[in-house]
């Protein structure tokens, strides 16, 4: 019997992976097939640390409408969002939510951490999104 797929992508679920060049030492987020720098397909998994700094940051105060109610993002009920390009090691970076914290104490050069949150639930039949987040490092 085969192992479910849900079951072999866990880590995926619930931690930062990216990939390597095996012959560059390139490093993607997210996960690529390619190289663009020697164009290998010789890509392996990296793990990516979960701690980063903050590269620069917007406040966004007003969301986008959903007359139909089909999207029930969380983000929305998150308002003022705060947005931020986080790099978490050399040549790699992401943009993702910050939370759990006032607009006014975030700064450029903040540390921060990854966590995994709900971001979304879909339609009547409550389909729920995580991804990943990042809070200020305590």
């Amino acid at each position: 019997m085969a192992i479910p797929r849900y079951w072999r992508n866990t880590q995926h679920y619930y931690n930062l992976i990216g990939s390597k060049c095996k012959k560059c030492g390139r490093v993607y987020f997210p996960q690529r097939s390619v190289c663009a720098d020697d164009d290998s397909a010789e890509l392996e998994e990296h793990p990516l640390s979960r701690e980063g700094k903050i590269l620069t940051f917007t406040v966004l105060r007003t969301s986008l409408s959903d007359p139909s109610k089909e999207n029930t993002d969380v983000i929305v009920s998150e308002m003022p969002l705060v947005l931020a390009i986080i790099e978490l090691e050399k040549g790699v970076n992401v943009t993702a939510p910050i939370i759990e914290c006032e607009p006014e104490d975030i700064k450029i050069g903040s540390k921060v951490e990854a966590v995994f949150r709900k971001i979304m639930e879909k339609g009547e039949k409550g389909i729920l999104g995580y991804s990943y987040k990042f809070r200020l490092m305590r």
